[in-house]
């Protein structure tokens, strides 16, 4: 193969239906044709025809969907983040590229021998990457799937890094990714090595995860923020000051709900009527394009525009979730 002003040795495999079905597992696991999922879809696409259009809704448009509705809001649903999109988490792009070349074996019921998921809906304390127990150390007890801070001890990150025996994927790949490398050693040595866990958290502020003020619930300082929303927001659990909190902004004929965005959090706008005052129910999700689900690289503020018509006759608020 001449690449650029060298020549190189491309070794292709082609593999046998054994093969094939090691990664095309499903229905329930991989669902046989890899890639065909919501989270892969769920971006444009610019047909022969000329025309951009979201790649579920033509799917849709062409009746390849039979139930009914055969795609909920696009706007709700999650969409993988392109490894290079610097706007995007490196979390995020970290964890959509292990669900693009990944998930169809690593996640409950799949056919890799390892205990973690690479899900994308799944949050991240739920799916043992970090910290992650290995069924096989390589004969070191230090070495996990993702250790923060350390490239040594990070086993997804050495499977990834070489091709042979014990490579990941383990197919029909004889070319390392190198920026998937680099993406993953990012995120290792920079976010992860200051990543603090709810239990962390709560031993960081309490010096204990079971004592009655540190549980999730708790709202020792009185704000009205529990310590759930409190470890989300990086607010202080302890001073009534330390808030994170909505507004809303009115701009000529214009209004907005704004709140401040932090890195590598997700947040979704949810309004009701105000019929349903005092009740716990009835909240829906704010449909339109700026509430659509990411995972900023910085902080800011989010502007959501909601219609001031619509906004005298209804409750707004914020979820806040981990991704």
């Amino acid at each position: 193969v001449y690449d650029g002003d060298t020549v190189r040795t491309q070794v292709w495999h082609y593999p046998g239906r054994t093969e094939c079905l090691e990664c095309h597992t499903g229905p329930t696991q991989g669902g046989l044709a890899l890639g065909f999922n919501t989270a892969q879809l769920n971006r444009d696409f610019l047909y022969p025809n000329g025309v951009t259009d979201n790649q579920l809704r033509s799917l849709q448009f062409a009746g390849y969907f039979s139930a009914s509705p055969a795609v909920p809001p696009l706007n709700t649903l999650r969409a993988l983040a392109h490894p290079t999109n610097e706007t995007v988490s490196v979390e995020q792009r970290v964890r959509s590229y292990l669900a693009a070349n990944c998930a169809f074996c690593h996640q409950p019921g799949g056919s890799a021998q390892a205990n973690f998921d690479a899900r994308l809906f799944r949050a991240l304390p739920q799916v043992n990457l970090v910290n992650g127990p290995l069924v096989n150390p390589g004969g070191n007890a230090s070495n996990r799937v993702v250790v923060p801070g350390s490239l040594d001890h990070s086993m997804l990150l050495a499977r990834i890094s070489i091709r042979g025996a014990g490579q990941m994927p383990p197919r029909a790949s004889t070319i390392v990714d190198t920026q998937a490398v680099a993406l993953l050693s990012r995120w290792i040595t920079n976010d992860l090595a200051a990543y603090q866990s709810f239990a962390d958290w709560q031993i960081a502020h309490f010096g204990s995860t079971n004592a009655p003020a540190a549980l999730s619930a708790a709202d020792p300082d009185g704000d009205r923020g529990r310590n759930g929303l409190e470890y989300l927001t990086g607010t202080d659990p302890q001073d009534a000051a330390s808030a994170w909190g909505i507004g809303i902004e009115v701009q000529g004929e214009s209004a907005f709900i704004s709140y401040p965005r932090l890195p590598n959090r997700g947040f979704e706008v949810q309004w009701r009527a105000n019929s349903d005052f005092g009740t716990t129910s009835g909240w829906q999700f704010l449909d339109v394009p700026e509430n659509r689900p990411f995972f900023s690289a910085t902080n800011g503020v989010t502007r959501v525009p909601v219609s001031p018509r619509e906004a005298v006759s209804r409750f707004y608020r914020v979820r806040v979730y981990e991704p």
